[in-house]
């Protein structure tokens, strides 16, 4: 006896039924499980990525703070090289550059160069404390620690300046969606 497509719709239909929504139920958890796996991978990116900025500005914030101590007028700048605030700064500024190194893999090309324009300019004051802190000729380091006085004021409005542009474009891309790409 030979089975036609009429005797399939019409003598078994029940199981054909059966089995054309056996077929579209195990699609429809293929393709929910694809997306599910998507959107773990996104939202573990956006979690690490939220992560990595904090790392940053925790390191970024300390750094500044540091730098800010050097521009009150109760720190001795003469002492600095003997001090263990260098240490400290050299300390941060690791950290600094350490959390930036990580952050920037979550990165697009237009961010990376505004982060790392700040993590240069806190490196520049670095080099300038550790230029005064090297220095022995007491009237040099005079010299020298009110210039990196007046310098490290100008470059930390700057970076606040950069900081404000950075927050934006930062919650600007947040809120963004990311294209599902499936692979």
């Amino acid at each position: 006896m030979e089975i036609t497509l009429k005797d399939i719709l019409t003598t078994y239909w029940a199981q054909t039924v059966l089995l054309l929504a056996t077929l579209g139920f195990l699609i429809k958890r293929l393709f929910d499980l694809r997306t599910k796996r998507i959107e773990m991978k996104q939202s573990l990116f956006q979690q690490n990525r939220n992560i990595a900025i904090i790392r940053f500005i925790d390191a970024y914030v300390g750094l500044q703070g540091l730098y800010r101590q050097i521009l009150s007028q109760t720190f001795d700048l003469n002492k600095i090289g003997n001090s263990n605030f260098y240490n400290l700064i050299d300390d941060k500024y690791e950290q600094l550059y350490s959390s930036y190194f990580y952050f920037k893999f979550f990165l697009d090309p237009l961010e990376q160069v505004r982060y790392a324009d700040l993590v240069k300019e806190m490196q520049n004051i670095f080099s300038k404390i550790a230029d005064v802190a090297t220095k022995s000729s007491s009237d040099d380091k005079n010299l020298m620690i009110a210039d990196l006085k007046q310098y490290i004021s100008e470059k930390l409005k700057e970076n606040n300046d950069n900081i404000k542009v950075i927050g934006e474009i930062f919650r600007e891309n947040s809120t963004k969606h990311f294209p599902v790409r499936l692979k």
